[in-house]
């Protein structure tokens, strides 16, 4: 049986003053808390994987978690 991958997307608003994951990083980390990801639901594949990008990168940003796949598409 063949293992199945699955594809998480970043994606920013305009406003956000990132043009790369680095900058994005480093906005994060000058405004605690000022940002926000989404995700499909908690304990999600998304959901878990920006807690890990926030623990690897060091950021405190806000989970807002939908309860379905529609809402946060």
């Amino acid at each position: 049986m063949a293992a199945r991958g699955c594809c998480i997307v970043l994606v920013l608003y305009p406003s956000v003053p990132a043009r790369s994951v680095n900058e994005l990083i480093a906005v994060a980390k000058a405004k605690p808390r000022a940002l926000s990801f989404v995700s499909t639901g908690v304990g999600s594949n998304f959901h878990l994987a920006g807690e890990r990008f926030k623990l690897r990168a060091g950021l405190d940003m806000w989970h807002v978690p939908y309860k379905n796949r529609v809402t946060s598409a």
